[in-house]
């Protein structure tokens, strides 16, 4: 007598099929004051939850190193998800940068059924053949201030190159072909650069073989 709050409790499980919407009637006896049934009707819809699907497209790099980001696309359950990538990441995208071809994981559980739904992306990483380089041979030039052209020439690796010339550490020229009239023996370093960032190097010595002419004055 005199009570206004009833309390029960009741499990919705899960059974895998797909029913769509259903209705769980509820009916409570609330008499009147005069003692009289007063029927009261409570309707619960229980709502059927579309299983968890989660993709993760696969990716390709340019270079090894290169840093790509993977985006997932999650459908069903019941917001909030949670992540997890096997690189590490709990955000719903995972920046990367594998040096050679990798698949990443990414596991997300939803906030309803609980259940740990997975998705792998592979980022495939191209493996270039090893750069190769071949140059004007050590040469010998008999006076100083004599004209010579080194050449280099290069193949593999990624295919677009940056050829830079050296003497000692400045830099005195660019591209496959430099000229040069030395007067005295020096080393010309050359140094190629893939679009990668892979860099190989060759000296090429000059050896100039008479001394530059020096002169003596005295009065007399």
């Amino acid at each position: 007598v005199g009570q206004t709050i009833a309390t029960f409790s009741f499990d919705v499980y899960t059974d895998g099929i797909f029913e769509g919407d259903e209705t769980l009637i509820l009916q409570l006896n609330y008499p009147n004051p005069c003692g009289d049934d007063n029927f009261i009707l409570l309707n619960f819809v229980i709502k059927d939850i579309d299983p968890v699907v989660v993709t993760v497209p696969d990716a390709s790099v340019h270079c090894p190193l290169e840093e790509v980001v993977l985006s997932s696309s999650v459908t069903g359950g019941l917001p909030d998800y949670t992540y997890t990538w096997s690189s590490g990441g709990t955000e719903s995208t995972e920046a990367v940068a594998p040096s050679a071809t990798t698949t990443y994981t990414l596991t997300v559980v939803d906030a309803c059924t609980g259940d740990a739904i997975s998705d792998d992306a592979t980022v495939t990483v191209p493996v270039y053949p090893p750069m190769i380089i071949n140059t004007t041979p050590d040469t010998s030039v008999l006076c100083p201030n004599t004209p010579i052209t080194l050449a280099a020439e290069v193949s593999g690796g990624e295919g677009t190159f940056v050829i830079n010339w050296y003497e000692g550490a400045t830099l005195v020229g660019s591209g496959p072909i430099h000229d040069v009239s030395p007067m005295v023996t020096t080393t010309y370093t050359v140094t190629i650069m893939d679009g990668c960032g892979v860099e190989i190097s060759r000296d090429i010595v000059v050896t100039v073989i008479a001394s530059v002419l020096e002169l003596e004055m005295s009065p007399d």
